[in-house]
C-alpha cells in the first residue's frame, strides 16, 4: 500500500489501488486493517473479508474540555489529562473502544478514514 501511494502520489488514491489489486489477484487475507501517520495526516483503513465484527476500528473525537474516559490504564489517563489541561483535541483510534463512553463510532467496512491537521475527518470508501 506504501509503494501505491508513492507511485500514485496520493494516500488515499495508493491505498484504494493496492486493496483493488488485492481482492482482484484473490490474494487471500482476513483483514487489511491499518492505522498509519505521514508528517500531517492520519490514515486508518477497515478491510475485513472475514470476521468483521472481530476486525474493527473505532475513533472517537475529544474535545479540548469537559471529557473524561473512564476505564484507561494509569499511564493513558495521565497523558490524556494532561492534554486536556492544556486544552489539546484529538481524534482517537483504536481497534475497539478504550473506554466505556458511548461516543467510540465504529468506522464502516472498507472505508479509509482520513484525519487532517485540523483534526477534520473524511472517511472514503476504498472497496
Amino acid at each position: 500500500m506504501v509503494q501505491e501511494a508513492e507511485d500514485l502520489g496520493n494516500p488515499v488514491e495508493g491505498v484504494r489501488s493496492a486493496a483493488e489489486k488485492i481482492i482482484k489477484n484473490d490474494i487471500n487475507f482476513s483483514s487489511l486493517n491499518f492505522i498509519a501517520s505521514d508528517k500531517d495526516m492520519l490514515y486508518a483503513l477497515r478491510c475485513a473479508k472475514e470476521q468483521t465484527e472481530y476486525y474493527t476500528l473505532y475513533y472517537l473525537e475529544r474535545p479540548g474540555e469537559g471529557f473524561e474516559l473512564k476505564r484507561l490504564s494509569k499511564e493513558t489517563s495521565q497523558l490524556i489529562m494532561t492534554k486536556l489541561a492544556h486544552g489539546e483535541k484529538a481524534i482517537l483510534i483504536a481497534s475497539e473502544p478504550m473506554s466505556d463512553e458511548l461516543s467510540w463510532i465504529p468506522i464502516s467496512n472498507g472505508y479509509l478514514m482520513v484525519v487532517g491537521p485540523d483534526l477534520g475527518i473524511q472517511e472514503v470508501k476504498v472497496i
